[in-house]
């Protein structure tokens, strides 16, 4: 009315499906494609599931208008010079919600057959069976070397979490984008990542962490045992980066408003 533009409305989907998904997840976001004007996805990967549920049958959302861009970077305060760390802590970290397409069972295997005396401790909310988890650990002997923190971790918390491990491990089956790597190396720590969705873009292989392939113990087990070699994570530390978020999110406001 009044001559004004109707606002068009954009449809920010991180994932389009969920992970774990149900019967009636792909018809609603078939109804919601049907119903906005555009829709921005984070990953090709995701485009390509966006266009599966193409209202029309054409092999696109409605009216064609679907974008791609990198999810940008919303990181906690830089680490300052006092905490960067001593070499090597023999400590690996996991940390985030834990659901099942995250790989920490995974990582537990790999934790098993990889180095000696390296301890993991897992910090974050289980969406999954947390016995489960103590279970298994218990089974592959790991009593004395994970220390599980179940529960939302507090932003205060997390530098301290950061300050005293020698790498994060991100064992993924599956994923689309994660701000983890840049959260770890914001803090001064490399990353062992699987090459799942969009976690690898992040994560110079050799340089600043290690990547393996998802779902394959033998694969993680073989990267702890090369992040392990004499010398290495001082290696891998010293080629840590901060991150510059500003390319990033200027990128991101571009496609957006495009």
């Amino acid at each position: 009315r009044g001559g004004k533009p109707r606002p068009q409305v954009v449809a920010l989907c991180h994932n389009v499906l969920p992970h774990e998904r149900k019967t009636y997840d792909a018809p609603l976001m078939r109804l919601l494609l049907r119903r906005v004007d555009r829709t921005l996805v984070h990953s090709t990967e995701q485009a390509a599931v966006a266009r599966s549920l193409a209202p029309d049958g054409r092999g696109e959302p409605d009216a064609a208008r679907l974008c791609v861009a990198e999810l940008p970077p919303h990181l906690p305060a830089r680490r300052t010079a006092a905490d960067r760390m001593a070499e090597p802590y023999g400590r690996l970290l996991f940390f985030g919600v834990v659901r099942p397409y995250k790989g920490l069972d995974v990582l537990l295997h790999a934790l098993a057959a990889g180095p000696p005396g390296v301890s993991l401790t897992v910090a974050g909310e289980f969406w999954s069976d947390l016995e489960e988890t103590r279970r298994l650990i218990d089974s592959l002997g790991l009593a004395d070397r994970v220390d599980l923190r179940p529960g939302y971790v507090p932003a205060a918390e997390i530098p301290g979490l950061f300050a005293k491990v020698d790498a994060m491990v991100l064992p993924y089956r599956a994923a689309t984008a994660s701000q983890n790597v840049w959260m770890a190396h914001e803090h001064g720590v490399p990353v062992i990542s699987t090459r799942a969705g969009a976690l690898a873009d992040h994560v110079r292989d050799g340089v600043d962490g290690l990547l393996c392939e998802p779902g394959d113990v033998g694969s993680l087990t073989d990267a702890l045992k090369r992040f392990y070699a004499d010398g290495e994570p001082a290696r891998l530390r010293d080629g840590v980066r901060p991150v510059d978020a500003e390319p990033y999110w200027a990128a991101y406001i571009r496609t957006l408003l495009g």
